[in-house]
């Protein structure tokens, strides 16, 4: 049996007006749910702030979203109150009496009077607008919560994103900390050890020896292939903490900081001025040989020794410099020997105190040149911790050898050379010697002459460090790189190129 056309269009009515119905149930309860959810999200978002994790905070702020949009989806879709929904369609429709009400609507019978009714009834609700006759009100700051949920939820993200960043990290150096170093990271090192295996060859030492006796459990365990980079790093802060202490114990027994006062003491004394001058430069292995011209001298008894007042003046000087070399006992007793000698006027005596200087001086020699060695392979192990510290290929650091070499320092004579000045950035060079200042004068002659006057004070045509460019800086840098990688210089002459280029960079360079 056909469907009554009339009865459709009534149901469809129907339909329509329920569903203003319950827009009009959620608009009462929507304020309620937006202001909850905003205030336990805002709980959320402080206690994230104020805890180091803020993935249950994102997990739960999620979950109350949800509940608050099922909650919503329920109230609209819970189940009617028919004979509520009747009577609102009723009032708001605003049917005369002459038509059916709302609940009669749905009694289909076969009447004709009945049947009139409900064309009559549709015709009159056909004619209805629900959404202007049934207007639904929601709350009017409704806006309000509903940004701030937005907002909050945003800034959950955030810290969610910054949360699962930091763990990915974490993650990742958890990773390369328990993962084997990769062999590309290890093979620079183990340059560094072979080349300290050379240095023992050409220069041997207890020391060295001691030192590669201890690191060879590290280069085997290296050498499997299985050694994680934290057990790495940690073995190498190991044999860079005992490098470090063997360099602070040579420096504490070491005559460096009163190489002046020494100089200063024998400077006066006949035959000593090459002495003064080498212990001025803290050249000790200068200073020996010097020490041992003058002794030859005293016991050949060819030395002029001081006499009254300057003898007085130069075995007081002698003692004070006795007591500043304490801590080397043989340097102090060869200038209290040396003062003795002074104040007796007993050459063979002072010529005893210069064999001892002479001895104490050359230990001293030999001290700067060990510690010369373990400052280089300092800076080897410095070099090889960074390299390992980044990724292969990253481009973070140069691949491949070392540019140090310990071995090639110790090789005589190659290169650029391999003596530095250690008072490199120490005042002028003095006059350490008695020199006569000489004048020379003439007469001119006849004839046609010319001359030419310079001074001091006229402007050179060189092109001073003030006008060097950016680009000519770049150019005159990367030669001097290429030249100290090339060139078998010593750590401290790289130092200084490295600042010299830093006194003479343009401004505005990087």
């Amino acid at each position: 049996m056909p469907a009554d056309p009339t009865v459709e269009g009534l149901r469809k009515q129907s339909r329509l007006a329920s569903a203003r119905y319950r827009m009009e149930r959620l608009a009462a309860v929507s304020r309620t749910l937006a202001w909850t959810l905003t205030d336990v999200l805002f709980v959320l978002l402080i206690l994230a702030l104020l805890t180091p994790v803020a993935a249950w905070a994102w997990g739960l702020a999620l979950a109350l979203i949800l509940l608050c949009l099922g909650a919503a989806i329920f109230i609209y879709r819970r189940h009617l109150d028919r004979h509520r929904l009747w009577s609102r369609m009723d009032t708001h429709g605003k049917l005369p009496d002459s038509v059916l009400s709302a609940g009669d609507w749905e009694n289909v019978t076969a009447d004709p009077w009945r049947e009139r009714q409900r064309r009559e009834t549709l015709q009159h609700l056909e004619k209805i607008d629900w959404r202007k006759v049934w207007p639904v009100r929601w709350p009017r700051f409704l806006w309000l919560p509903v940004i701030i949920s937005v907002l909050l939820t945003m800034m959950l993200g955030v810290l969610q994103h910054q949360y699962t960043t930091k763990s990915r990290q974490t993650q990742f150096l958890q990773a390369r900390e328990e993962g084997p170093v990769a062999q590309e990271q290890i093979k620079p090192l183990e340059q560094v050890f072979q080349d300290w295996d050379e240095a023992q060859k050409i220069a041997p030492s207890e020391e060295m020896k001691e030192l590669l006796k201890e690191i060879k459990p590290l280069r085997d365990q290296m050498a499997t292939g299985k050694m994680t980079e934290k057990e790495l790093f940690l073995k190498l802060n190991e044999v860079q903490a005992r490098v470090q202490a063997a360099k602070d114990k040579m420096e504490a027994g070491s005559l460096e900081p009163m190489a002046k006062s020494l100089a200063e003491a024998v400077k006066d004394l006949d035959g000593m001025s090459g002495l003064a001058a080498a212990l001025q430069r803290k050249d000790f292995a200068a200073a020996q040989a010097e020490a041992a011209k003058a002794e030859e001298k005293y016991n050949s008894g060819a030395a002029k020794m001081p006499e009254g007042a300057q003898a007085q003046t130069a075995a007081d000087k002698l003692g004070e410099a006795a007591k500043q070399a304490a801590k080397d006992p043989q340097a102090s007793s060869a200038l209290s020997q040396m003062q003795s000698g002074i104040s007796k006027n007993d050459k063979k005596e002072m010529s005893k105190g210069m064999q001892g200087l002479k001895n104490s001086l050359g230990q001293q020699a030999q001290k700067q040149g060990q510690c010369k060695n373990l400052s280089t392979q300092l800076a080897q192990l410095g070099e090889c911790k960074n390299g390992m510290g980044k990724n292969p290929g990253s481009g973070g650091i140069k691949q491949g050898p070392p540019t140090l070499s310990l071995a090639k320092s110790l090789e005589p004579g190659k290169g650029a050379g391999t003596g530095s000045d250690p008072n490199r950035v120490g005042a002028a060079t003095q006059l350490d010697s008695n020199h006569e200042e000489m004048k020379i004068t003439g007469t001119s002659g006849e004839g046609a002459s010319e001359t030419q006057t310079e001074s001091t004070k006229d402007p050179h045509f060189e092109k001073t460090a003030g006008s060097v460019n950016s680009t000519q800086f770049s150019a005159y840098e990367k030669l001097s790189e290429e030249a100290t990688q090339d060139e078998n210089l010593p750590i401290a002459n790289r130092q200084m190129i490295k600042r010299y280029f830093q006194d003479i960079r343009p401004q505005g360079t990087p």
